[in-house]
């Protein structure tokens, strides 16, 4: 394996770790938030519920473009 090689493993190794972290991340939020899982529509989420689920929806779909790179 050349130098360029080992670097693009390492990057891949770093990204899918990244991915991880955010996915657990977000399942931390959404244990903080039982609402978020819930039939509850969205309508009735408090302020702090819907931000969560704006930010866990950003961060899922920013993972789903990541990941098609890797």
């Amino acid at each position: 394996m050349n130098n360029q090689q080992a670097s693009t493993q390492a990057e891949k190794a770093v990204i899918e770790s990244c991915i991880r972290d955010m996915e657990n991340i977000c399942q931390a939020i959404q244990g903080i938030y039982p609402a978020i899982n819930s039939n509850i529509p969205t309508s009735r989420f408090t302020n702090s519920e819907k931000e969560a689920c704006n930010f866990i929806e950003a961060i899922q779909a920013a993972l789903r473009k990541e990941v098609k790179h890797v």
